[in-house]
């Protein structure tokens, strides 16, 4: 019959421990908080944290434990009749003299003691240290003075510091013990310009002092005082190429020879003061626990003699997996295996196991390793534990690494990981067993050199997968290795293709996305969820990148199954923003939409772009559609947004409303019209809306801010202007209706509402004028005009809402703030009725923020083919985008509100669609295509007061207009044509581009214009 055995044999590690006392497993009473233990683990003190300790600053009421005795004494107490019986305990000597911070009644505040560091004999007899030269009159408050942190082993120096300003200041000292008996303080030296510092450790002999300094630009080190000298622990020292400027002590070791640093963003390293030797301390290889939670906190770090270090990586916020790092074989052991080798036969009152739960932090271990001490983690009933272990050495299997998982199925979960090959004397590798959410869920005989299990059955959530390794020795007898590093799996309940994110939950979980990473970069971004970062104050996500390293993570959905599906689609928006410094470059920095059909173990890109293409403005969002069919139709699917790059720049990427889905869900936009510039520069393109009808407004981008206009209870008018150029596309058509949006805040006094009239002027004369009648506030609603209004290009239009009738504290008017707001023409308001215009932009050039006064107005003309608005109950999209020859040009998203677009870098004989996105993420089928031909034939040509006609019947080609002279010029400079009155005959030219010279006054314009035959 086989049997287990905890002592294990093998051939990788050798872990050693001292004997103190014996074997065992102590709990302290409830409420006592453990803090400190002496070097030779001899005592341990602590606090009572509950409130009834609490004074100004410090617990008050503190216990010692002696070890040897099992005896616990509390020693202090917190009496507000006499307050020197109080303290709080901080440290102990080998000899019990305790070390901490108590209230001097002798020193007073407005009345009330200030802290005071002490020293505590066996006895309970309290000593103040003392303040020395201490300038007095920098205590600006009760909770000033000095404590006291930490005591070398034979209890004659003690570390600690002066506070002022409640703790805003501090500044480092240690105190001696004289022969005869009393207490000398002495300042302990800083860095020039230094701003302060605290100790928080000395070593056994009292030779050196450790803590950190804060120099005079607020950065941040640990600092080693010794020999009357301040020596930093910097980012040189620790070998980190990133220039990390905070960096917090963490720890050192009785003899000085080891110290913990660690720097921000949940990194630590070991120092080996002696060599300049430098370890990483696992932290984040135990980013998930076997429960599939997260990390959320880490635990005071303890080092011993010999560079064994321990700590607790807490997740969920609710339970601990206590650790312990050997330096010498620089390798990471759970504590309960750890006491199953060197407490064998122990059994702790509670759980030290990751797998159950445990809420045992770590905080202290004595110098020679032999106690490990910790808390309960309880906040409202802290208690403190002791393990004891026995000395002894023993060699333990490798743990397994590699381990991979992806989720291959519903509710299926592949795991991959690397077989063990190292060649024992006495046993061999027989199996490995697999845990999901901490319970064995298989067993997986080690016959591959690959090893791979796939488990069924899995729950749904973050479950977490680990394994370890069985092995058997000669005499049959089992040995296992320590467990892996736990992974986590996104396992989602719903595989459906329809996949719509708007971050509305506020969460990834509710639709099952993942945040993947790199093992091979440094964990150096971020994201947040918040209405900071959505379109129009919606939730949205930020994915933020930590310059210093290169950085590689994505943004993954859960699988997809498109088995059925024959078209795939996916649009999302994204927008960029830097962070802290202007004028960054972003052209490093790519995102990729990538897609995986074997469950993520292996990805493909199917579209890129540099950051700075694909998000040109920080302001404007980016509406982007993509085509996955070819790819991932009738498969199941991952895809992911992949954001890397070398890590040079400080920036963000915000993404809302992802969308993956399969068929149009809309009619495709129709009626589309275009304009051509003359000289092939643009092409204006406008469609309709669905009541069939184009919009005229100024209104460019995707409403971000919006803003509103009153005049106190008083008539005013806002109205948009419109001149030839906005109105070519239009000319013969019908202004038919005007939409707008009114606010009203129902809190305000007054009960009048608001009366609303649409205005039209044509060449600066009113022409229309309808009221709005039972018009909803706060929402967009269209007026239909009774007699609709034909559109005359060659006469200057402005489109108007007059506001009236209404309490004064309403402010109803609504427009759009826009970087491409147009001065005199998105921003026209009037306060007499029209006689008069005046800028909004010019009203805030006065105010605190004269970007307020960027204004397009909300008001929109409805432009139709026929006389008639007939207006469509179908839900308006939300923005479009517009193709041109099957590839996307529209850089920003195209608001519904504007409908339009202008190809800024046209190309000739281009084809162009527009397909419609609509608010729940799906979209319309893609529209007609509308081809353009030629982009600088002259026909039609209109601009600076100048038509260029051309007849291809007489070959005549008119120029009209007020000129005195135009003349054709060819390519190679020679004039093949002059005007005969306003126009000339181009029979006898040959097709191509030629050069129109107009002249008027003296002056010249030169256009390129192309001729066609």
């Amino acid at each position: 019959m086989k049997k287990r055995l905890l002592l294990m044999l093998a051939a990788l590690s050798a872990f050693s421990a001292d004997l103190l006392a014996g074997k065992g497993f102590t709990m302290l009473e409830e409420s006592a908080k453990g803090v400190a233990v002496s070097a030779s683990g001899q005592y341990v003190v602590g606090v009572n944290s509950s409130g009834s300790s609490w004074n100004g600053n410090i617990f008050m009421t503190s216990f010692v434990y002696d070890v040897s005795s099992g005896t616990l004494r509390w020693m202090t107490e917190n009496d507000s009749a006499n307050p020197e019986k109080g303290g709080e305990f901080a440290g102990a000597s080998d000899n019990g003299v305790i070390c901490g911070t108590s209230k001097d009644t002798g020193n007073m505040f407005e009345g009330v003691p200030i802290n005071a560091a002490a020293v505590w004999t066996n006895d309970g007899k309290r000593t103040l240290l003392g303040y020395g030269d201490f300038d007095m009159s920098k205590i600006t408050r009760s909770t000033d003075g000095s404590s006291a942190n930490a005591i070398s082993a034979d209890g004659k120096t003690v570390a600690g510091e002066f506070s002022t300003s409640n703790g805003a200041y501090l500044i480092p000292c240690m105190w001696t013990q004289k022969g005869d008996g009393s207490w000398q303080l002495s300042w302990l030296p800083m860095p020039e310009g230094a701003k302060g510092g605290q100790t928080m450790a000395v070593t056994a002999d009292g030779s050196v002092i450790a803590g950190y300094v804060r120099l005079a630009d607020n950065s941040k080190y640990p600092a080693l005082w010794k020999d009357g000298r301040c020596v930093l622990v910097t980012d040189r020292e620790l070998g980190l190429a990133d220039g990390s400027t905070s960096i917090d002590f963490s720890a050192m070791s009785a003899n000085g020879k080891f110290v913990v640093a660690s720097p921000a963003g949940g990194l630590s390293y070991l120092y080996n003061v002696e060599n300049g030797d430098v370890s990483s301390i696992p932290i984040m290889d135990y980013l998930y626990s076997s429960l599939g939670d997260m990390l959320s906190g880490i635990s005071n770090f303890a080092v011993d003699n010999e560079g064994n270090v321990v700590y607790s990586i807490g997740y969920a916020g609710s339970y601990w997996r206590p650790l312990l790092y050997s330096y010498a074989e620089n390798r990471t052991l759970d504590l309960t295996y750890y006491m199953n080798i060197f407490a064998y036969g122990v059994e702790p009152d509670i759980s030290l196991s990751v797998d159950e739960q445990s809420p045992a932090k770590t905080f202290g271990i004595s110098a020679d390793g032999s106690m490990i001490v910790g808390n309960v983690d309880n906040p409202f009933a802290p208690q403190c534990w002791i393990l004891q272990v026995e000395k002894g050495t023993a060699k333990i299997p490798a743990t397994p690494s590699g381990l991979k998982a992806v989720a291959t199925g519903l509710n299926q979960v592949t795991l991959t990981w690397d077989k063990d090959v190292t060649v024992y004397d006495d046993f061999k590798l027989l199996s490995y067993n697999v845990y999901c959410n901490g319970s064995k869920v298989k067993e997986v005989l080690a016959s591959e050199a690959q090893m791979r299990a796939v488990v069924d059955d899995v729950p749904s959530g973050k479950p977490g997968f680990n394994v370890e390794a069985v092995y058997e020795r000669s005499d049959g007898s089992i040995v296992l290795s320590p467990k892996s590093n736990s992974v986590q799996v996104i396992m989602s309940a719903d595989w459906s293709l329809q996949l719509f994110e708007d971050f509305s939950s506020g969460s990834l979980d509710v639709n099952s996305w993942e945040v993947m990473y790199d093992e091979d970069s440094d964990i150096n971004f971020s994201y947040t969820i918040d209405d900071a970062y959505g379109m129009g104050w919606t939730n949205g996500i930020a994915m933020r990148t930590v310059p210093g390293s290169p950085y590689s993570f994505a943004l993954t959905s859960r699988p997809l199954d498109a088995s059925k599906a024959e078209t795939v689609h996916m649009s999302f928006y994204v927008c960029h923003g830097l962070i802290n410094i202007e004028g960054q470059i972003l052209d490093k920095d790519t995102l990729c939409v990538e897609v995986s059909t074997d469950g993520g173990v292996t990805w493909t890109e199917h579209k890129s772009w540099d950051v700075e293409t694909l998000s040109p403005s920080g302001r404007q969002w980016t509406l982007i559609g993509l085509d996955l069919s070819e790819a991932v139709a009738g498969k199941t699917f991952r895809v992911r947004l992949h954001m890397h790059g070398p890590g040079q720049s400080y920036y963000y990427l915000k993404f809302d409303n992802i969308c993956i889905c399969e068929a149009p869900a809309h009619e495709a936009p129709a009626g589309l019209i275009n304009e051509k510039a003359a000289d092939g520069t643009s092409v204006k393109i406008a469609w309709q809306d669905n009541s069939k009808a184009y919009k005229l407004n100024h209104i460019n981008e995707v409403p971000l801010w919006r803003f509103t206009i009153g005049n106190a209870g008083k008539e005013v008018i806002g109205a948009n202007k419109f001149d030839k150029a906005d109105l070519a596309m239009f000319d013969g058509k019908y202004l038919t209706g005007v939409s707008t949006k009114i606010n009203y805040y129902d809190g305000k006094s007054g009960t009048k509402g608001v009366r609303a009239s649409v205005v039209v002027y044509e060449d600066g004369k009113l022409v229309r004028e309808q009221e709005a009648v039972g018009f909803p506030y706060n929402e967009e609603f269209t007026v239909v005009l009774d007699q609709p209004l034909t559109i005359d290009a060659d006469k200057e239009l402005m489109i108007g809402v007059k506001v009236f009738d209404y309490d004064a504290d309403q402010i109803p008017l609504c427009y759009v703030q826009s970087l491409d707001y147009l001065p005199g023409k998105s921003d026209l308001y009037s306060e007499d009725g029209g006689q008069t215009w005046q800028l909004v932009s010019d009203f805030y050039k006065t105010q605190e923020e004269p970007a307020e006064g960027w204004c397009c107005w909300d008001i929109t003309g409805c432009i139709t083919d026929e006389p008639e608005l007939v207006l469509s109950d179908n839900k308006e999209p939300y923005a479009y985008i517009v193709y041109r020859n099957g590839e996307q040009c529209s850089s920003l998203a195209v608001s519904s509100k504007s409908a339009r677009f202008t190809d800024k870098a046209p190309v000739d004989n281009a084809c162009y669609e527009v397909v419609a996105y609509y608010p729940e993420g799906d979209y319309s089928a893609t529209s007609e295509q509308m081809c353009i031909g030629s982009l600088t034939s002259v026909h039609n040509y209109v601009a600076d007061g100048v038509r260029v006609e051309i007849s291809r019947a007489t070959g005549t080609l008119t120029v009209s207009g007020d000129y005195d002279s135009a003349s054709l010029i060819g390519v190679n400079g020679v004039c093949v044509a002059k005007s005969v009155g306003h126009s000339f005959s181009a029979n006898g030219l040959s097709a191509g581009i030629y050069m129109l010279k107009i002249e008027k006054d003296g002056r010249q314009s030169v256009r390129k214009i192309m001729i066609v035959k």
